[in-house]
């Protein structure tokens, strides 16, 4: 798939809410999207990743933090891995991202 094709998901995950920030490859954000930290949210986001992947014709891929690895370096982080989980249930593409790749 061409990269212009695609609508990228970046993923700022803490212990009560995620924020999901959507943008195009050319960096170009199309929208915010907060959630609280409880799967009964998760489905909202998709919602809104949907609606604005169908506006602009693009396919969404998810880049979600390593929690594992984030786990294992802080200790933390653990809490952290249930909206992955909701992502491959529902076979959403997501790509693990290193904290450090992203700064």
């Amino acid at each position: 798939m061409k990269r212009e094709k695609l609508l990228y998901i970046g993923m700022d995950l803490h212990k009560e809410t995620h924020t999901a920030v959507l943008v195009n490859c050319w960096n170009k954000k199309l929208h915010t999207v907060v959630i609280a930290n409880k799967p009964g949210e998760f489905s909202k986001l998709t919602k809104a990743v949907t609606r604005i992947a169908t506006k602009y014709d693009l396919e969404p891929i998810y880049g979600l933090e390593n929690q594992r690895r984030q786990a294992e370096i802080t200790g933390v982080g653990l809490h952290y891995a249930a909206i992955g989980q909701y992502h491959i249930r529902y076979d959403e593409k997501q790509n693990g991202v290193q904290t450090v790749q992203s700064r």
